[in-house]
């Protein structure tokens, strides 16, 4: 029984992990199409071309600076569109685009900026032009096998 007693302590351990754990996963991450019903959102669309020619495929993900929110919309044939339930948390919005190879294959690029996503009295078109001198080139690491 001295034994037990002496680790009786740790046995909280798990406990406490379980229930941060399970606070966590109910929060959510703000994005998709959930969310809180009181942090509005908006319509988003808009055109995004990388070096004067449309982005075939990528994403482009609007996070909110006041609640930390983030909204992922793909990009197909140089533009992208939500609705009004998936759509960007309205507010000053960090804006990331990454370029893809393809729809489903592997990122190329990425591109930092910023964007007012408004007030929500009308819908936000954002249109992004990219150089690719001001891209980030975003390379695959190959692991060498033993």
């Amino acid at each position: 029984m001295h034994c037990l007693a002496r680790y009786r302590s740790w046995i909280h351990v798990p406990c406490v992990l379980l229930s941060l754990s399970a606070v966590v996963n109910l929060s959510g991450c703000g994005g998709g199409s959930g969310g809180s019903p009181d942090k509005p959102r908006t319509i988003a669309k808009g055109k995004v071309d990388y070096d004067g020619k449309p982005v075939t495929a990528g994403v482009i993900t609007f996070t909110n600076k006041a609640a930390g929110n983030a909204v992922s919309l793909k990009i197909k044939d140089g533009a992208y569109s939500s609705t009004k339930t998936d759509g960007p948390y309205l507010g000053e919005t960090a804006v990331v685009i990454v370029g893809k190879d393809k729809p489903d294959g592997d990122a190329i690029w990425s591109w930092p900026t910023k964007a007012d996503v408004g007030n929500g009295e009308k819908e936000y078109v954002g249109d992004f032009s990219i150089k690719a001198a001001d891209a980030t080139p975003i390379t695959k690491k190959r692991v060498k096998d033993d």
